[in-house]
């Protein structure tokens, strides 16, 4: 199994935008491997997605953003950005490295 990640659909916050412009680095990297990420994924499949969503909403308030798709034929996560797909280089916020 794999998953498709589109760029534009990731929510990224203002906060985040700025800090991102400031220090010269993509937001998306920011949203992917900041290390302040306070946002859940999960999985449906996708023909309850907007159901779940509209239920989600009404129920908590809570809006979500389908912003890729599981791909069984794949291995790996790929980014869509712009029409352009590439393999995600895994990576994470490492909280002790001295190098930032």
């Amino acid at each position: 199994m794999g998953a498709l990640i589109v760029a534009e659909k990731v929510p990224i916050g203002q906060a985040t935008r700025q800090a991102a412009l400031h220090f010269k680095v993509d937001p998306l990297e920011f949203a992917l491997f900041g290390g302040e990420d306070y946002e859940l994924v999960f999985t449906v499949r996708p023909e309850e997605a907007n159901r779940i969503l509209t239920r989600l909403k009404d129920a908590t308030g809570t809006e979500a953003t389908i912003v890729g798709e599981i791909l069984e034929a794949e291995r790996g996560i790929l980014v869509s950005r712009r029409g352009r797909i590439a393999p995600l280089t895994a990576k994470g916020y490492e909280h002790f490295n001295d190098e930032k």
